[in-house]
């Protein structure tokens, strides 16, 4: 009877160690996704739309002020850089830079008015997405 008892625990704490793991990890991932929904109500962001390449060689893009209005907007692929002066919530401008592969890192650079703060974030483009 105790060999099945250990036998019976050494499994019990097979099955509970990876179950342990998963529950951790799966907290302080939704934690994280609570933590930026929280933080993104009162915080200006970018939304930008990638379109696929013309045939004329550009690379059309929208960029959106999500949440609340941002000024200063700059958006630099490679070495071409396009600034917009001040976009209010809600409100998109088209920009258009050279045609770049997918997959070409972009950065991205705006102020809050309201508290003054810079953000900054860099990002990789994919045709036809939106991005955050």
């Amino acid at each position: 009877m105790s060999d099945w008892a250990l036998v019976i625990s050494v499994v019990a704490v097979v099955i509970a160690v990876p179950a342990l793991i998963f529950a951790v990890l799966s907290y302080r991932g939704s934690k994280r996704i609570r933590q930026e929904l929280d933080g993104s109500l009162g915080t200006p962001a970018v939304q930008i739309n990638w379109a696929n390449p013309a045939k004329e060689g550009t690379l059309p893009c929208r960029v959106t002020a999500v949440f609340n209005r941002v000024r200063v907007l700059r958006l630099k692929v490679e070495k071409e850089e396009r600034t917009v002066g001040e976009l209010a919530r809600g409100e998109g401008k088209d920009l258009e830079f050279k045609t770049v592969p997918e997959g070409t890192e972009f950065k991205l650079s705006f102020i809050d008015p309201v508290d003054n703060r810079k953000y900054k974030r860099n990002g990789i483009i994919r045709y036809g997405q939106l991005d955050f």
